[in-house]
C-alpha cells in the first residue's frame, strides 16, 4: 500500500512537518505530489539518474517553484536544497531554465 506524505502526517497527528528528506529512487515528484497542502519549512530531494536513467531535479524544481519553495543549495549536483524561508537570494534561480 502506498500513501501520501499529506495522509501521512494528518493520520499521525503531527502538528508540522519542519524538514523533509525526500530519496525514492526516481519516484521524488511523485512523492512531492503527494505533500498536498503541508508547509514543510525545508526539504532535501537526491534527484540522482534513478528514473531510466534520467535525473529528476527538474520535474522537482518545477514543482516546488510554484509552491513559494527557493532552490537555496545543491550537493553533487543532484540533492537540491529547498526552503520557504525568506532568503536574500535564490542560490540557482535558472539551473534548470
Amino acid at each position: 500500500p502506498v500513501n501520501t506524505v499529506e495522509n501521512y502526517v494528518e493520520e499521525l497527528d503531527i502538528d508540522g512537518v519542519d524538514f523533509l528528506k525526500i530519496e525514492a529512487e526516481g519516484a521524488e515528484p511523485e512523492i512531492i505530489k503527494g505533500i498536498g497542502d503541508l508547509q514543510i519549512r525545508d526539504i532535501a530531494v537526491n534527484c540522482g539518474e534513478e528514473r531510466d536513467g534520467e535525473p529528476t531535479g527538474e520535474e522537482v524544481v518545477q514543482l516546488l517553484q510554484p509552491l513559494g519553495y527557493e532552490l537555496v543549495g545543491m550537493k553533487r549536483g543532484h540533492i537540491l536544497f529547498f526552503t520557504l524561508n525568506e532568503v536574500s537570494h535564490s542560490a540557482f534561480r535558472s539551473v534548470f531554465s
